[in-house]
């Protein structure tokens, strides 16, 4: 029944996740949650320490109507960084 007490950090991790910068566009994470059917991202620095994880609800955030926006800009928001 406990049996996950004895897991180790290594059982259930990737050891080469795959990874974003801050940087990344939005169409780029769309592509790579597409292509792997992924639901989050780890977001990272150029030294490769974790800054976040993106998520695919953070993307559809992206996509809320606002006042100012009652069809928000498609092209614009796919080009938002993470």
């Amino acid at each position: 029944m406990y049996e996950f007490l004895d897991y180790r950090v290594c059982d259930a991790m990737t050891p080469e996740p795959t990874t974003i910068s801050s940087e990344a566009p939005l169409a780029r994470i769309e592509e790579i949650f597409d292509r792997h059917q992924f639901n989050s991202l780890p977001v990272v620095d150029a030294e490769q320490r974790l800054l976040g994880v993106v998520t695919k609800l953070d993307a559809l955030k992206a996509f809320r109507f606002t006042a100012d926006h009652m069809f928000p800009p498609y092209e614009e928001i796919m080009a938002t960084p993470a």
